[in-house]
C-alpha cells in the first residue's frame, strides 16, 4: 500500500516538474496549425495534472478501504479473544470442579 502511495506522490511529483519545464519552455510563438503553444501547453499540463488527480483520488479511495478492512479485522480480533476467554474460563472451573469432587486425581 505504502509503494502505491509512493508511486503516486511521484506521479504527481513528475507532472508538476513537466508543467515547470513546460510552461518556462513554451512561452510565445504560434505552432503551424495557428494554436498558441502555451495554450497547447496549458491543455496538455491540465490534462496531466487531471490525470495525476485521480490516480491521487484512487489511492486515497483504496487506503480508506483498506483502513475498514483493518478495523473489521480488529473487531472480529477482539471477539475471538473474547470468545477464548470465556471459555478459558469455563475449562478452569470444570477443571477446579472436577479437582473439587475427587473424580480425577490431576498432577
Amino acid at each position: 500500500m505504502l509503494g502505491k502511495i509512493r508511486h503516486y506522490r511521484n506521479d504527481i511529483e513528475h507532472y508538476s516538474r513537466i508543467m515547470k519545464r513546460g510552461y518556462n519552455a513554451g512561452a510565445g510563438g504560434v505552432d503551424n496549425s495557428g494554436f498558441d503553444r502555451e495554450e497547447r501547453l496549458e491543455s496538455s499540463n491540465r490534462a496531466k495534472l487531471l490525470q495525476g488527480h485521480q490516480s491521487l483520488q484512487r489511492a486515497t479511495e483504496s487506503i480508506a478501504r483498506s483502513h475498514q478492512i483493518a478495523a473489521e479485522t480488529d473487531q472480529i480480533g477482539v471477539e475471538i479473544i473474547d470468545e477464548l476467554g470465556q471459555q478459558r474460563e469455563t475449562l478452569v472451573k470444570t477443571r477446579d470442579r472436577v479437582r473439587l469432587e475427587g473424580w480425577l486425581e490431576l498432577k
